[in-house]
């Protein structure tokens, strides 16, 4: 009874913090459907403007401040009712894509959802918008891939609606809410396809189930109810299962041999446990699409080498360019196939060393950063994104990240700033493993980034070919590297805002345009489908493979 006494109060505490925290959630949501001010509303809107041109470099780049503040203009004029935070997002949205920075992201002001259903949803699964990856083609949305529980569902199926709410509505919304770099419309499509999970779930909200209607490829509409994806383990079969009966029947000698069968079992079930997650360590791991980031196989007797990058993000990437380039030379390959399609880019220092394996001298991969002003690096944003856990040990380094922000940004002779302390923005040298013979590339307009300045580097070098089609990103840059995450502050709208113009130090007079394939391939859903990849096909035939 003493014991039930003491556990009482901590128990009332921990159920009132539970009960608290539904409330606070619950509340918050509805407080997110209501209609806001148009005073506040406006607020809002001079914030974003303010914002943009006191923190993005070239913010004018592609649209002219004259236009823009046209736009802002248009926008204060239109906002003349009271509007809920959706509404409000499909009408300042647009806005902030005419600057045409592919980077620059606007998201809907997130539901909250409760610790009991954050618990709930991950025991569960991936929830039903989660189960598909699409492309969106000639104005209609197709799987591409299903990873749902129901293998009656096709690639190559149209999406026409979920719930009854059609695709052609969905983009009709929310398809001027983003933007690519500049005036390139290629990376688009898979822009759309991949956001089309957020827009679906800001209209329909987080469910367990969904009604899909597909258009089969013979023309007929049927109706699925998809569910969340169950967590259910495959029973797993050891030795020890399969010989139970036998050991029971058995001597005690069989016993033991079946005792140190199981025991061998295992210790080689563990070894190879162990060299898989070291594997995947090392070249990194997709484990929605369950492939490694990178990948390296060989054609035609190993005269080909085709390695593939699927981002410029997780593994120990020093570490696997050594080893792939060693394998590629072990392996006396004269051709080299590098794609980089549909990489959407990651860490600007992984592609300087990953540039090291095709120089043919010393080098440079980006001119000076431009950025707004002597002081703008400083304000990154870092600790709206990390845990409160991590701030105390983030203050330990926040400084010396000042220092070496504010030092290696000077103001140059045109009079704007430039940061130039990225690690490509330093004289390097090939690496002695360098591939000297023929290079392919493959790029598409899912080339983005760090994806597309690496190609935009490679572009210049008389032994690269380019296959494919023009890549998302701008030849000449694009404003990424630190980009804090702000909340406008009476819509909690998400805007995503890039601090550094980052550009190859080689430039082309074409603005706003991605580069350019020597080989164009578009690869469509009837590829896809069909299992065909005309591009590297080409690329095989070429080669006489």
């Amino acid at each position: 009874m003493k014991l039930l006494m003491k556990l009482f109060p901590a128990a009332v505490l921990v159920l009132s913090g539970l009960f608290s925290s539904c409330v606070s959630v619950e509340r918050y949501n509805e407080k997110r459907a209501q209609p806001i001010s148009v005073k506040k509303l406006q607020k809002d809107i001079d914030f974003v403007q303010k914002n943009l041109y006191a923190r993005h470099p070239d913010y004018d780049y592609y649209t002219p401040k004259s236009v823009l503040d046209e736009r802002f203009d248009s926008l204060r004029k239109a906002i003349n009712r009271p509007m809920a935070t959706n509404e409000f997002f499909v009408h300042i949205s647009p806005v902030i894509a005419s600057v045409h920075q592919g980077h620059m992201a606007t998201m809907p002001a997130p539901r909250k959802v409760s610790r009991e259903r954050k618990k709930y949803l991950k025991s569960k699964g991936a929830g039903p918008l989660q189960q598909f990856d699409y492309q969106w083609e000639a104005d209609h949305l197709y799987i591409i891939k299903n990873k749902s529980e129901d293998s009656t569902i096709r690639k190559g199926w149209e999406l026409l609606a979920i719930n009854d709410l059609e695709v052609q509505d969905i983009y009709t919304k929310y398809a001027r809410t983003f933007s690519s770099d500049g005036y390139n419309q290629t990376a688009m499509p898979g822009f759309f396809a991949r956001r089309v999970p957020t827009f679906y779930n800001e209209e329909l909200g987080p469910l367990d189930s969904l009604s899909y209607t597909f258009k089969t490829d013979k023309g007929d509409r049927i109706v699925k109810e998809i569910r969340r994806a169950g967590k259910n383990p495959a029973a797993k079969t050891t030795v020890a299962d399969s010989l139970k009966h036998e050991v029971v029947k058995n001597d005690t000698a069989k016993t033991d041999t079946a005792v140190l069968a199981q025991k061998e079992h295992e210790k080689l079930k563990a070894q190879k446990e162990k060299e898989e997650q070291s594997k995947k360590v090392l070249y990194g791991y997709d484990k929605t699409k369950k492939e490694y980031i990178r990948s390296l196989k060989f054609y035609g007797d190993s005269t080909l080498a085709y390695l593939k990058i699927g981002q410029f993000g997780e593994g120990r990437y020093k570490k696997a360019y050594a080893r792939l380039f060693d394998s590629i030379k072990n392996a006396g390959s004269e051709v080299l196939v590098l794609d980089l399609r549909d990489n959407p880019g990651g860490r600007a220092m992984e592609i300087t060393e990953l540039y090291k394996y095709f120089a043919d001298s010393a080098f440079k991969i980006y001119a000076p950063s431009k950025v707004s002003s002597k002081a703008s690096l400083l304000n990154a944003g870092f600790y709206s994104r990390m845990p409160k856990a991590i701030w105390p040990f983030f203050s330990i380094y926040y400084p010396f990240y000042a220092v070496h922000r504010f030092v290696n940004t000077k103001k140059y002779a045109d009079g704007n700033y430039y940061y130039a302390g990225l690690n490509g923005n330093k004289w390097k040298e090939p690496h002695e493993n360098a591939f000297t013979g023929k290079v392919y590339l493959l790029v598409n307009g899912g080339s983005f980034s760090a994806a597309c300045l690496m190609a935009s580097r490679l572009s210049v070098l008389p032994n690269v070919t380019i296959v494919g089609e023009e890549t998302g990103g701008d030849f000449n840059g694009t404003v990424a590297g630190i980009m804090p995450i702000l909340h406008l502050p009476h819509s909690n709208i998400i805007w995503r805002i890039g601090l550094m113009h980052v550009r190859p130090l080689n430039r082309t007079d074409v603005r706003g345009r991605g580069i350019f394939p020597d080989q164009v391939f578009n690869q469509s859903v009837q590829d896809i489908v069909a299992g065909k990849d005309r591009a590297l096909d080409w690329i095989l035939g070429q080669e006489k493979l």
